[in-house]
């Protein structure tokens, strides 16, 4: 029980770094909107022409990640893999910090993460 504690509060402080960090990236992001609006509608602009999976078959996110967060999954509790799964969610669509689960079971996952 003390070491799903000690996990749990490990969880949660990595949980509020990744939040602490994205809301600085997006701060980050609309101050520089302030200051230069144009700058910002070019590389949209040329985010959004640049599809490199457009004959995909899988769903892709609409910001390009610039850094990952990789978790494991193996030793999480479903509380925690299901805490993970939401702010993954949560946090992947709108910030360009992105969160990546791995897990022993899909080993396939990893095949992209080298890549």
């Amino acid at each position: 029980m003390k070491k799903s504690k000690i996990t749990l509060y490990s969880l949660t402080i990595a949980l509020f770094t990744i939040i602490f960090l994205l809301m600085i990236n997006i701060l980050s992001i609309q101050f520089n909107n302030k200051l230069s609006p144009t700058s910002n509608i070019t590389s949209s602009v040329s985010l959004n022409s640049n599809n490199l999976y457009r004959d995909s078959y899988y769903i892709k996110n609409s910001k390009r990640p610039t850094h990952l967060y990789v978790i494991l999954q193996d030793s999480l509790l479903s509380s925690e893999k299901a805490m993970i799964s939401t702010l993954q969610g949560i946090v992947n669509n709108h910030c360009t910090s992105q969160i990546y689960t791995l897990s022993s079971s899909e080993p396939d996952y990893k095949i992209w993460l080298n890549d």
